[in-house]
C-alpha cells in the first residue's frame, strides 16, 4: 500500500545553501496485521558523518518514515540484534568496517532486512559486492528526491536475500 505525501519540504542545514526543495514523494507503508491500519517503514541509518546522518534522518522522517541511527559499526552492532528496522542504510566507510559488514550483521538477526549502502563516488567493486548481497548502492551526494526514490524502490523490492549469513 502506498501513502502519498505531496510537497514535502526539506531545507538543508548546511551554511551557504538556501531555499526549500519541494519534493513530491511516496511513503512506503506496510500493513499492520489484524488491525487494517498502516505503519511507516522503519529505517536504520549508519553513518560516521554526524551531519550527513542527521540530514538523511531528517529527509526520511519528513517523508513519514520511522528512523533511528548509529555513528559506527560498533554502535550498530549493539542496536541491530533488537532492531525492528525494515531497511538499513549504511555508509560505505565505517573505520575498519564498511556498510556491507553492517548489512550482513543485520541480516544475521533479520534475514529479510532490506539494505542500501552509501558511497562517496561510483565504485565498481563495491557495486558488484552489493549486487551479490541484493543491496542497492547510492552515491552520497544524491539529492533528497533520489534518496526517497531509492528507499521506496528498495522497500518495494520482493527479491529475497540469498547471500551469506552469520551462524
Amino acid at each position: 500500500m502506498w501513502k502519498s505525501l505531496a510537497n514535502t519540504k526539506y531545507r538543508p542545514d548546511q551554511p551557504g545553501k538556501s531555499g526549500v526543495i519541494f519534493v513530491s514523494i511516496f511513503c512506503h507503508a506496510i500493513a499492520n496485521p489484524g488491525q487494517g491500519e498502516t505503519m511507516a517503514a522503519r529505517i536504520f541509518v549508519v553513518s560516521a558523518d554526524d551531519s550527513q546522518r542527521s540530514r538523511l534522518i531528517d529527509v526520511l522522517s519528513g517523508a513519514g518514515y520511522r528512523t533511528s541511527g548509529a555513528a559506527s559499526f560498533a554502535e550498530a552492532k549493539q542496536v541491530l540484534p533488537s532492531s525492528s528496522a525494515d531497511l538499513v542504510i549504511a555508509e560505505e566507510r565505517l573505520g575498519a568496517f564498511n556498510g556491507l559488514h553492517v548489512i550482513v550483521l543485520g541480516r544475521a538477526f533479520r534475514p529479510d532486512l532490506k539494505a542500501i549502502v552509501m558511497t562517496a563516488q561510483k565504485d565498481a567493486a563495491l557495486e558488484t559486492d552489493a549486487r551479490r548481497l541484493n543491496v542497492d548502492c547510492v552515491v552520497e551526494s544524491a539529492d533528497p528526491e533520489e534518496w526517497l526514490e531509492s528507499v521506496s524502490r528498495t522497500l518495494d523490492s520482493d527479491m529475497p536475500y540469498t547471500g551469506p549469513t552469520i551462524h
